[in-house]
């Protein structure tokens, strides 16, 4: 199991996530043409996509596909939504 990249060893205080690619990301009107944005892997081992203009149906039912290297799944958007406002809850 790797170290927690977020957990400084000496003080064992959790450190503040860095947000600098945020910065390099492309303007939100080019990603609406492009259909596919390149999601940073927090530890830096995969590539990460979305791609959502699949095709008139997808776009309808709200379905994305996600792509971890080599791996395609096609998710549900409002599913993915519940899921993410509970996620981090405590």
């Amino acid at each position: 199991m790797s170290a927690n990249p977020y957990l400084d060893p000496l003080t064992k205080k959790v450190l503040t996530k860095p947000v600098g690619y945020l910065r390099r990301k492309p303007p939100v009107t080019a990603l609406v043409k492009l259909g596919i944005g390149h999601l940073t892997d927090q530890s830096a081992n995969h590539q990460v996509t979305l791609q959502w203009n699949l095709n008139e149906q997808a776009q309808k039912d709200k379905v994305f596909k996600l792509t971890i290297d080599d791996k395609e799944v096609y998710i549900d958007l409002e599913e993915f939504a519940y899921y993410s406002r509970i996620m981090f809850m405590r």
